[in-house]
């Protein structure tokens, strides 16, 4: 059955509990763990000012990146930028760029989406596309890691670094998105709620259309989340904190990653490892599971007096219009 497959998440459940991972996080961390522990330390190591593989490429001031295009335009258009890595029997390479933290030259990013700027990063440290041969080429899935503050920052300060952050996507034309099954209650009802992680990795707290209170940051400790969509395009973008050993309610050290995917490439995610063949047949039922749990999750927030977003409406699915055409 389709709900032994994606066992719910309960609203007041941790994210970690064996009962309430949603599947994308199961595959996270079964299949990419890896990849996001080798993101985190490199820009860590980049941080600390450790040299990199590709410290010693010339200053580039702006890497220009296009959706969907073959990844070999890209090594051609960016020669000795990118370090390859590749696992064979998983059919999977990453093409990487590092620079440290404290580079004075750190370059900017922008991706196209066709003759159109999809995202514009500045101050980028680290990129990562990952290629599943198995799909082709084309550059689908791209992490970025963008420098912060330095090192034991106040929070205050590394809030409002962050919150600039979101303020210019949303320019670009990010939207804010509920990510599934996340309840849709907007964060004008945060003091509604007294639980840090009662709603997993969305928290109405850190909805990015209003600004988190001080104390609600410093309460919601090691990672904040947003999600956004554009144009049938997807960000994660997330932030880990450690905070400072002498003044850990005052100060902390931030790493800031951004996830930009396809349509395919966000929903294949989705779904296990031997599934992702099938995964356009199968998303119209797991939408369906998703939209009984968003249900489940908003009648208990209702029961609690909290407001829920009915106007909101999730991204539309290109690829289920194509289905229903045919």
């Amino acid at each position: 059955m389709l709900t032994d497959r994606f066992p719910p998440l309960m609203l007041g459940q941790s994210s970690r509990s064996a009962i309430g991972r949603t599947v994308d996080q199961q595959l996270w961390i079964k299949m990419a763990s890896a990849l996001a522990a080798a993101l985190f330390l490199s820009g860590y190591e980049a941080a600390a000012g450790q040299t990199d593989k590709t410290a010693g490429v010339a200053g580039e001031q702006n890497i220009i990146i296009h959706m969907n295009e073959p990844v070999s335009g890209l090594l051609e258009r960016t020669p000795s930028t990118f370090s390859a890595d590749c696992l064979q029997p998983a059919k999977v390479c990453w093409y990487r760029f590092r620079k440290p933290f404290s580079s004075g030259n750190l370059p900017s990013v922008t991706v196209m989406d066709g003759v159109a700027p999809l995202i514009v990063l500045d101050d980028t440290a680290g990129i990562t596309i990952v290629i599943d041969q198995e799909l082709g080429n084309e550059i689908r899935d791209i992490s970025f890691s963008v420098r912060g503050l330095p090192d034991n920052t106040l929070h205050s300060a590394n809030k409002d670094n962050i919150y600039r952050l979101i303020q210019g996507l949303m320019k670009q034309g990010w939207d804010h998105m509920y990510h599934f099954p996340a309840p849709r209650i907007p964060g004008d009802q945060a003091a509604q709620i007294a639980n840090a992680r009662s709603h997993s990795l969305a928290h109405p707290w850190f909805d990015p259309r209003y600004e988190a209170s001080l104390e609600h940051w410093i309460k919601f400790q090691n990672s904040y989340h947003w999600h956004f969509h554009k144009n049938g395009y997807y960000l994660n973008l997330k932030v880990r904190r450690e905070d400072s050993e002498t003044e850990p309610l005052e100060a902390g050290t931030y790493l800031t990653s951004l996830e930009l995917m396809t349509e395919e490439s966000y929903w294949r995610k989705h779904f296990e490892h031997e599934q992702k063949v099938q995964w356009k047949e199968l998303l119209p039922e797991l939408l369906e599971h998703y939209r009984r749990q968003r249900a489940n999750h908003e009648e208990q927030a209702r029961a609690a007096g909290i407001r829920i977003e009915h106007s909101y409406h999730d991204p539309y699915i290109h690829v289920l219009a194509k289905q229903n055409d045919n």
